[in-house]
């Protein structure tokens, strides 16, 4: 089959485990996705977690996401000094905010048990996180 005739999430999937399966000396030092969830249907995004775990223990992953259900694929064990989850929103002309989602937990009582119980994602955008990140 030739791969003009492979859909987007295949080649997508294609790409990752190409990734996944290079030599260390041929991985690059740094892999960068943008919505790793594109073009997958959500009952694949566990697989593509994996591999994007997998993937970062062989070298540096930043990936970009609005996805609640990849995120979810995440446990609150997994974020350390070698997985952050980061926030990211506009700061008027100052320019880029970030925030670190193990610190917003420190200050709110909630959120570690609402990340625990349902998942990073549906603790990002259903508990009205988005709000307090873009309000302060």
């Amino acid at each position: 089959m030739s791969l003009s005739s492979m859909s987007d999430g295949t080649l997508r999937l294609i790409a990752y485990l190409t990734l996944l399966y290079q030599s260390d000396s041929d991985i690059p030092s740094l892999i960068s996705i943008e919505e790793p969830e594109r073009n997958f249907h959500p009952g694949i995004l566990k697989e593509v977690a994996s591999i994007i775990k997998r993937l970062s223990k062989k070298t540096q992953v930043v990936f970009t996401t609005h996805s609640s259900q990849l995120l979810d694929c995440f446990s609150v064990e997994e974020i350390s000094d070698e997985i952050s989850v980061i926030l990211l929103s506009k700061n008027g002309e100052l320019g880029t905010k970030a925030c670190l989602l193990d610190k917003l937990a420190e200050n709110r009582d909630d959120l570690s048990d609402w990340m625990a119980d349902f998942g990073l994602g549906s603790a990002i955008y259903h508990s009205h996180l988005i709000e307090e990140v873009l309000a302060g």
